[in-house]
């Protein structure tokens, strides 16, 4: 079973995109429905035929506010956002075009790309700081990073990855990624 399904919110908000034995999962699960299906291609279930789905859509409304998968949601203007635009280091306010983010705890360390170890930097901390620990950097934080509270930057910054795709695998999935949900988001 090959092929790719996009996974609709009950109010149609593009999820996640599923390999096919994930989808039919959760179709056999009662867990979503298929709201557009491949006529040319099926599979068979208790007997039964039934088309390959390419979009399938949640029965029930998944928070996405609540799951905290942090690797999924920061991005570096989320990051800019919460830190109001300032390096955490020097309090410089930058403008979306002239900052850098830093690994609190540097990669080559073990630091993970989260938000509790990102910060907004300008770029003349970041350099300071380079790959070094804040310890031997010399620089202070000025706010330990949280998880912002910032619930539609979520939806909007998976609406842009959804919009971004460099191939879209059907062209049935386009009405869905760039529908207008601003009156959700």
């Amino acid at each position: 079973m090959k092929g790719k399904v996009l996974l609709l919110n009950q109010h149609y908000l593009p999820l996640n995109i599923l390999k096919m034995n994930k989808a039919i999962n959760k179709w056999m699960k009662g867990k979503a429905v298929i709201v557009e299906s491949n006529n040319n291609s099926y599979f068979t279930y208790e007997g039964e035929r039934y088309n390959f789905p390419i979009v399938m859509r949640m029965n029930y409304f998944v928070n996405i506010t609540k799951k905290r998968n942090l690797k999924d949601f920061y991005t570096k203007q989320n990051v800019w956002k919460r830190d109001k635009g300032r390096c955490q280091y020097c309090g410089k306010k930058l403008k979306i075009n002239e900052f850098t983010v830093d690994h609190i705890v540097p990669k080559k360390n073990g630091g993970k790309g989260e938000w509790s170890n990102i910060v907004t930097a300008c770029f003349s901390c970041n350099n300071k700081k380079d790959c070094k620990s804040l310890k031997d950097s010399g620089l202070t934080l000025i706010k330990q990073p949280e998880i912002p509270d910032i619930p539609e930057s979520i939806e909007k910054t998976i609406l842009h990855r959804f919009r971004n795709l460099k191939k879209i695998p059907h062209k049935e999935w386009e009405k869905y990624i760039t529908s207008d949900f601003s009156n959700m988001v």
